[in-house]
């Protein structure tokens, strides 16, 4: 199980939908089923009830939810702490520009920038 496996889990239960959930967190449907089924093997158990048209938690899923919300939540509170010490940037950029102005200006910025800071992607 991975941490991102969490966040899927998340909002899959919060939206109902593996479809919705995917594109909201920007993946396919299929790696958000594989990510919920990654966690449901960990566990041994259906977290989720699939329908042609929603999914729905289980009872097993429902208590898993909240401890599932609160070990995220203490992930991401400790990943705050050790960046907050280290003073560097992390996370993801995704920027939207024009192919000329891509290969010529921000891809030379951009690997400046992570040389400077490798946690960032």
């Amino acid at each position: 199980m991975k941490i991102a496996d969490l966040r899927v889990l998340l909002k899959v239960a919060q939206l109902q939908s593996i479809t919705a959930a995917a594109h909201q967190l920007d993946m396919s449907s299929s790696a958000a089923s594989v990510s919920i089924k990654r966690i449901e093997q960990a566990l041994g158990t259906q977290l989720f009830v699939r329908t042609t048209r929603k999914i729905r938690l289980t009872a097993e899923g429902e208590r898993y939810l909240p401890l599932c919300e609160q070990a995220l939540g203490l992930l991401m509170q400790g990943q705050a702490a050790i960046n907050e010490k280290q003073e560097c940037i992390t996370g993801e950029v995704r920027m939207a520009v024009s192919s000329e102005m891509g290969r010529n200006l921000m891809r030379v910025l951009l690997n400046e920038l992570m040389d400077i800071h490798s946690s960032i992607t």
